[in-house]
C-alpha cells in the first residue's frame, strides 16, 4: 500500500476547510507548475526560533533589499499560481481520470475536535442524511458533493443535497505530475458511488449559505451495512462496525430528544 504523504497545516479554526488548499494546504509555492509539498513527518522536532541563531542576525543591506524584492514579488506568484492551479483542476475534471486513482497526499491539520457525543453531533448538525454519492465537482475550495438522499434523520433537504467536503486533486510536484488527491483525516473522501450518513453543518460566508461535513464526527462510511467513522472521531469507538439501521436509529432519536 502506497504510504500517504503527510502534509502539515497549522490552523486555529475549522474555516479553513472551505477554502482547502488556497493558500492553506501544504504551506505550497509554485514551482515549475506544480506544488512544492512541505512535509511533515510525525515525531520531527518542532522549529525553535530561539535555536536558530540565523534569524537573530540582522540582515544586511544586499539581504535586506532581496528580501523585500521577493516579498513584493510574492502577491502576483501566489496569483500566478492559483490561475495555473485552477486550470490544472478543471483539466483535471475535464480528463475523466478516475480521482480514486491518484496517490494520496494526507492533511495532517491542527484543529479543534469534533463533538464528544453522538447526541452532541447530532444537536449541533443542520442536516443527518443518509444517501449515496453521485457526483462530485472539483473546485479549489474543495469538492461539492452531490448526494441522493435515502432517508433524511434530521432535517428536511429534498431529495438531493450539495455540500462542500474537504480536499481534492491537486497539482503533482512538477507540471507532468499525474497529481495527488489532497485529504483530510476528520472528514474521510467521499468517492463517487459511496454510501455514507453525514452530519452537515450550516453556514454563511460572505452572504452565502454552505453545508460543511461536520470535522471529525460528521462522516460514517457504510460498506455492507456496516459503519467506518473517521479516524479520529471521539465516539468513534461505540459505532465502529454497528449496522446502518442501528446508527440512524441512535440518530434519529438524538434529533427527537431536541424537539
Amino acid at each position: 500500500m502506497r504510504k500517504p504523504i503527510e502534509l502539515k497545516v497549522a490552523t486555529t479554526s475549522r474555516s479553513w476547510r472551505r477554502r482547502v488548499v488556497v493558500g492553506g494546504l501544504i504551506g505550497s509555492v509554485a514551482v515549475g507548475g506544480g506544488l512544492a509539498f512541505t512535509s511533515a513527518a510525525r515525531g520531527s522536532a518542532p522549529y525553535d526560533k530561539r535555536t536558530d541563531t540565523a534569524s537573530l542576525e540582522p540582515l544586511t543591506g544586499d539581504q535586506l533589499a532581496a528580501a523585500q524584492q521577493r516579498s513584493a514579488q510574492y502577491p502576483k506568484d501566489f496569483e500566478d499560481f492559483l490561475a495555473r492551479r485552477d486550470v490544472w483542476i478543471k483539466n483535471f475534471a475535464a480528463s475523466g481520470v478516475d480521482v480514486s486513482t491518484l496517490p494520496v497526499a494526507q492533511l495532517n491539520s491542527d484543529d479543534v475536535p469534533g463533538a464528544p457525543t453522538l447526541d452532541a453531533a447530532v444537536r449541533q448538525a443542520t442536516f443527518v442524511l443518509d444517501g449515496d454519492v453521485t457526483d462530485l465537482h472539483f473546485t479549489g475550495a474543495g469538492t461539492i458533493v452531490t448526494m441522493k438522499v435515502r432517508q433524511a434523520v434530521k432535517g428536511n433537504p429534498g431529495d438531493v443535497i450539495n455540500f462542500i467536503m474537504p480536499g481534492g486533486p491537486e497539482m503533482g510536484t512538477t507540471a507532468n505530475s499525474s497529481g495527488v488527491l489532497a485529504v483530510d483525516a476528520s472528514v474521510p473522501y467521499l468517492f463517487k458511488g459511496t454510501h455514507a450518513i453525514v452530519l452537515l453543518d450550516g453556514h454563511v460566508q460572505n452572504g452565502k449559505s454552505t453545508l460543511d461535513v461536520q470535522p471529525d464526527s460528521g462522516s460514517y462510511v457504510i460498506h455492507n451495512g456496516y459503519v467506518t467513522p473517521a479516524p479520529h472521531n471521539q465516539f468513534g469507538s461505540r459505532v465502529r462496525g454497528v449496522s446502518d439501521n442501528e446508527l440512524i436509529a441512535s440518530m434519529r432519536a438524538a434529533a427527537l430528544a431536541q424537539g
